[in-house]
């Protein structure tokens, strides 16, 4: 059941009640008592509107979960808990493919100019945010560099560095990068990442050529 004290239907109805027998009581000129009554009925009549849409929107709620209009707050409750364990469980797994995905990448590594192992992808249809987890968790292992390209205009790039690499500052590599391709981006000597106007492919030729990368 709808609380009507908390809508106040009951406070504005008194109202509208007091200011309609104040109107009919008065004499003279009632034009401001009028409008005070106006203003109050347009009020509780607005009220009673937004009720009405409340209610509907309760019963048409709980028709869909095949529950009576009492049992919604129930029902509301265990469906933010169902959330919040899918929400879990996805995370969960997103973690673990990142995870493989990491393994896989580390596998296809070149050879950098200064001893370093060096990753480089595209990885089409993933956003900035998803090629930077990719990234960090490429790099979680030692002697590694990774440049990685997602989706999107301008096209996200993300560069990072194992902390036992010293050779390479991935801040001044994005600013190197946005400068020669276009676009923005900026970061830390660990990691840093942009957005490049300039295909994925131009970004990969890049990368081979400043980290001096080798098959081997």
């Amino acid at each position: 059941e709808v609380p009507l004290a908390e809508l106040d239907l009951r406070d504005l109805h008194a109202r509208a009640v007091r200011a309609l027998d104040g109107y009919e009581s008065a004499s003279g000129n009632r034009k401001e008592i009028y409008l005070e009554f106006d203003k109050v009925q347009r009020t509780y009549l607005a009220a009673l509107a937004g009720f009405g849409a409340l209610r509907d929107l309760s019963q048409a709620a709980a028709k869909s979960l095949s529950i009576g209009v009492g049992e919604l707050p129930d029902a509301v409750v265990r469906l933010q808990g169902d959330l919040k364990d899918r929400q879990r469980q996805i995370k969960a797994l997103q973690e673990q493919v990142t995870a493989t995905l990491a393994d896989e990448l580390r596998a296809t590594a070149m050879t950098g100019a200064d001893g370093a192992r060096v990753v480089l992808a595209h990885q089409a249809g993933w956003d900035a945010a998803a090629i930077k987890s990719l990234a960090q968790a490429v790099v979680s292992s030692p002697g590694l560099v990774v440049v990685l390209t997602g989706e999107g205009s301008p096209i996200p790039v993300v560069v990072a560095r194992s902390s036992d690499v010293g050779g390479v500052d991935a801040g001044a590599w994005i600013k190197e990068a946005t400068s020669i391709l276009g676009g923005r981006g900026g970061g830390r000597p660990e990691m840093a990442q942009g957005g490049v106007t300039a295909s994925a492919a131009d970004v990969r030729a890049l990368a081979e050529r400043t980290l001096g990368t080798v098959t081997g």
